[in-house]
């Protein structure tokens, strides 16, 4: 087909090279410089802020991740490989989208055209399905610890996201071989990095499948998965009822962090990723008649900036809601965090002796009666492992339910994959 089209990751980034999204502008005298307004300053510098935020959160996440052993369990392999894509992201797709904002015509030739937006492509491919796999492995460790234990090591997780990059590198292969350069006289000879498809019925194939398959169903598989792990860890069931009640106050605690942290995260993939494929699919359709005004040009900014955006809060996100994270983190940087670390383990030191003082209690209570006493498993007999949650919170891992000391004794109700 002829003409350029404008679609994808790519859809709109060089269409504001044609128009600001106001057309009242008068025509100008050939190679005068053309109009460029407040968007060609306002979004290269939020770029900028995201892109720094972005970049070191994640790097914080991958290095504090790969530092300690304690963490280095299945999910923390699925985050540091969703903090790659992420970096991946936020380098190569900040700097030219905001670029493509401050200048008016592509300089940088026909194979950096081809290559630059086939590798945005990939990214963004490979951050959704990401987040997906995370997603599942959350369902599993909560919903189905035992049967899913073979599935959730370290190593197969680094395998699931080696097997993502690939299939993300093969599923932009058409993108890349419908790139191409298209020059246009619009204030004298403007160069643009477009998308030229032969088929338009193929194009609009190729962008409903991407958008069914790195966002309707992983948005699917994550609000399945938040209902699984709610109805699993949210309700009063969701700790033995035998277990003292600050004991249970404090596991409940933990295990709604876990819902809380997923929700999040689904909500944060829902919101941030919804503008950019709606108006993907609209401008992929409607194609000529597609309206370039200020509103469609305004929402494009708007939903860039929102794609970015979530690059630079999920990483965040972890550190919030992650207690094993955040203790690991002023390990790390102990000098910066003294203070604090010396009143958490103060805290420890309090929290032991309580529930140390509780069972002598229960003990002696039971001696008195004559009776036999099974203590409560606490969360406090090892320091060093008390927090078993993959910066997430709350769920055994899988070399912990090995060793679990209550496997037998509490394998009926469950109890036994979580700290009770």
């Amino acid at each position: 087909m002829d003409g350029a089209d404008e679609t994808g990751m790519t859809a709109g980034l060089q269409d504001n090279n044609v128009t600001t999204g106001n057309d009242t502008y008068p025509e100008s005298l050939p190679g005068e410089m053309p109009p460029l307004g407040a968007e060609a300053w306002v979004v290269p510098v939020l770029f900028a802020l995201i892109g720094v935020v972005g970049v070191g959160a994640n790097a914080l996440v991958i290095y504090v991740s790969n530092k300690f052993n304690e963490l280095k369990t299945a999910t923390n392999r699925y985050i540091v490989g969703l903090a790659v894509v992420d970096l991946a992201f936020l380098f190569v797709c900040a700097p030219f989208t905001a670029s493509l904002f401050a200048t008016t015509s592509w300089a940088l030739g026909k194979s950096m055209c081809k290559f630059i937006f086939y590798f945005m492509q990939v990214t963004v491919q490979a951050m959704c399905v990401t987040r997906c796999a995370l997603t599942l492995d959350r369902y599993f460790a909560v919903v189905h610890p035992i049967s899913s234990i073979n599935y959730r090591s370290p190593r197969f997780a680094v395998t699931v996201c080696a097997l993502i990059w690939i299939v993300a590198l093969l599923m932009s292969a058409p993108l890349a071989a419908n790139l191409d350069l298209h020059q246009t006289e619009w204030h004298g000879t403007q160069t643009y990095c477009m998308e030229r498809w032969d088929s338009h019925a193929g194009q609009i194939t190729y962008w409903i499948t991407v958008v069914l398959l790195t966002y309707v169903l992983p948005l699917a598989i994550g609000i399945r998965s938040c209902i699984a792990v709610v109805e699993k860890l949210w309700g009063r069931n969701a700790v033995d009822p035998n277990i003292g009640p600050q004991i249970r106050n404090r596991i409940l605690i933990k295990r709604r962090k876990v819902c809380l942290m997923v929700i999040t995260m689904v909500v944060i993939f829902a919101i941030c990723w919804l503008p950019t494929q709606v108006l993907l699919l609209w401008q992929v359709i409607a194609k000529e008649d597609f309206p370039f005004t200020l509103v469609t040009f305004s929402w494009k900014i708007a939903a860039l900036i929102l794609t970015y955006l979530q690059s630079a809060i999920s990483p965040i996100v972890y550190i919030a809601f992650g207690h094993t994270f955040r203790r690991k983190l002023k390990q790390a940087f102990l000098r910066m965090f003294r203070s604090s670390h010396e009143n958490q383990v103060a805290r420890r030191a309090a929290a032991r002796q309580a529930d140390g003082g509780q069972a002598a209690a229960v003990k002696i209570a039971g001696a008195r009666r004559g009776n036999n006493v099974v203590l409560p498993y606490t969360t406090h007999q090892n320091t060093d492992e008390e927090e078993s949650e993959d910066v997430f919170g709350g769920v055994w891992n899988r070399k912990r339910v090995h060793n679990s000391p209550v496997m037998g004794e509490k394998k009926n109700n469950g109890d036994c994959y979580y700290k009770s």
